[in-house]
């Protein structure tokens, strides 16, 4: 089972590029990555052969196109692995094609601070599946703010990439107090694509998403709780995608991006893997989501009687204007004779 969700807060105008998925004909490697531009430091505007974008729409998908050749290439290959070889390679092609997308750019230097301004600015999360006959490895590579996770039927969703921040908060503490990058690709300065390896159980999801998946949820807690209540509730693969990303319009403010892919060494229907998560589901749900469900129940019916009461005392304002000035034109016929009387 593997899928991918690419939806843009404006049509044509997303600057998550499409997500990457790749696999072995034999299915023994797979590769989930997505890049997200970075809008605000990415938003010099940029024209070639007559088509405009910003600097941020470009680098996502230049680099994505980079990763996607590269590992097109070398993936089906049994000895290969990722190592700090390859990473420097990488890292000097992404160089390089990026630099040769900014000599076909007409554009003008941001009137933004240049210290904010970069250069085709991206996130990347690239989380490589390697089965064995006794373990799978899972190599990350990631720089900025965009995430590789898995999602397994005992632990739930376990995030494998740290944040690059120039703040050090948790994944709870950034979402209150947004910090600004500390890394990420671009042409500039010098970047780093950091690199995460381990080995896990199957069977487990391995999940690559952008920020605007995971970033609006007021806990992390409450992404899990989205990936496995809507799995539960669906009927197929294409339901659930489909579930997923209508609770995701309804909550994100920004593009969101993901790839997602199945790990088990056996064969598995939909139905079998979903009853998989089915106690994952109610520990999560006991442990953490029943007290919150708890708490905004609370906070609703005070809301809500708080609207009621706001609304009770705008009548009763008007109700007391009304009464003010009829007992005023009662009052002022004899004690302000000399006032006109007002006969409404």
């Amino acid at each position: 089972m593997n899928f991918i969700i690419d939806i843009p807060k404006k049509d044509n105008l997303g600057e998550d590029a499409p997500p990457i998925y790749i696999s072995t004909k034999d299915q023994t490697k797979s590769i989930v990555a997505v890049l997200d531009g970075l809008g605000g430091s990415g938003s010099t505007l940029y024209e070639e052969n007559g088509i405009t974008h910003t600097g941020a729409y470009i680098a996502s998908r230049e680099v994505c196109n980079t990763f996607l050749k590269y590992f097109e290439n070398l993936i089906e290959k049994d000895d290969f692995e990722i190592t700090s070889e390859v990473i420097k390679e990488l890292k000097q092609q992404v160089k390089s094609e990026l630099n040769e997308k900014l000599k076909k750019q007409k554009f003008e230097q941001s009137k933004l601070k240049s210290s904010l301004i970069r250069t085709f600015p991206t996130t990347l999360a690239l989380g490589m599946t390697s089965q064995k006959s006794d373990s799978t490895k899972i190599d990350v590579l990631w720089a900025g703010d965009s995430r590789v996770y898995i999602l397994t039927p005992i632990d739930g969703l376990i995030q494998l990439t740290k944040d690059d921040l120039k703040i050090d908060n948790d994944p709870f503490e950034n979402i209150e107090n947004d910090s600004p990058l500390s890394n990420m690709i671009h042409l500039d300065d010098d970047f780093t694509i950091n690199h995460f390896c381990q080995k896990f159980d199957v069977p487990f999801f391995i999940i690559a998403a952008t920020d605007g998946c995971f970033g609006y949820y007021p806990t992390p807690m409450h992404f899990e709780h989205l990936l496995i209540s809507s799995l539960l509730n669906s009927n197929s693969e294409s339901d659930w995608k489909e579930k997923i990303t209508q609770e995701l319009k309804n909550v994100s403010g920004d593009d969101f991006s993901l790839s997602l892919k199945y790990i088990t060494h056996a064969d598995a229907q939909f139905g079998e893997i979903k009853e998989g998560f089915r106690s994952r589901n109610e520990t999560l749900y006991q442990s953490y989501m029943s007290s919150i469900d708890k708490t905004e129940s609370e906070l609703n019916n005070l809301k809500r009687k708080e609207r009621e009461l706001l609304d009770k005392i705008s009548d009763i304002e008007k109700e007391r204007k009304v009464l003010h000035k009829s007992l005023w034109n009662k009052y002022k016929i004899t004690n302000y004779p000399n006032t006109k009387i007002d006969n409404q």
